[in-house]
């Protein structure tokens, strides 16, 4: 038994979170093991998502951009493609958040979100830098026109503008 311990104590600084000595132990004992385990694995999953995407939105976070970046530019140089860098900034945005409070403005900004995402490919990424600042990035580009398809693609989904009853 000794030994027993031995082994669970070098596991556990070894990085172990939990562990079973054989023949020791029921089945509520191993039922317990089990749903920590899987606790943990969610709460890494979560963290892991939350240092790569803008919790607001569920865009791309500045992190997250930076890396898919640098992909992006590694893959153009190496298939001789483009890369596009689209920047969007709103106007007036302020306004909203101090007349409406932030709860509106946040509300905007997943409005906002939204529209950009389906203004671009499954591979391109749109990400929230921070306040009202998103940027796109459109990735594996022939050299062609598709910037231009996209920024009209964008300039038409804010054609109309939205009621912020709309939105609420």
């Amino acid at each position: 038994k000794v030994s027993d311990e031995r082994v669970v104590v070098q596991a556990i600084k070894a990085g172990a979170q939990d562990c079973l000595v054989k023949g020791q132990g029921d089945g509520n004992l191993l039922v317990r093991s089990l749903r920590y385990a899987i606790e943990r694995k969610q709460a890494e999953e979560r963290l892991a998502y939350l240092a790569q995407y803008d919790h607001l939105t569920g865009l791309a976070n500045r992190t997250l951009f930076r890396d898919r970046l640098t992909q992006a530019l590694a893959r153009a140089d190496r298939n001789d493609q483009q890369v596009a860098l689209m920047f969007l900034d709103l106007d007036n945005f302020k306004v909203i958040n101090d007349t409406l409070g932030h709860d509106a403005g946040d509300v905007v900004l997943q409005a906002v979100a939204e529209r950009l995402k389906k203004c671009v490919g499954v591979t391109d990424t749109v990400a929230r830098l921070g306040g009202d600042e998103f940027i796109i990035i459109l990735d594996g580009l022939p050299k062609s026109d598709v910037p231009v398809i996209v920024a009209q693609k964008i300039i038409n989904a804010y054609r109309d503008k939205t009621k912020i009853e709309d939105v609420f």
